[in-house]
């Protein structure tokens, strides 16, 4: 049980870093001041 938890925390965390990173492309492509960055970073 306990790997089939962390396999499903691990794609959990892969599928929001994908999308964090796609996230951040986008508004750095609308919004590529330093300010907006660091609040989407935090």
């Amino acid at each position: 049980m306990p790997f089939d938890s962390l396999e499903f925390t691990d794609i959990i965390f892969i599928s929001h870093l994908r999308l964090a990173v796609t996230w951040l492309c986008v508004q750095h492509y609308f919004c590529p001041t330093p300010t907006e960055r660091e609040v989407i970073i935090v």
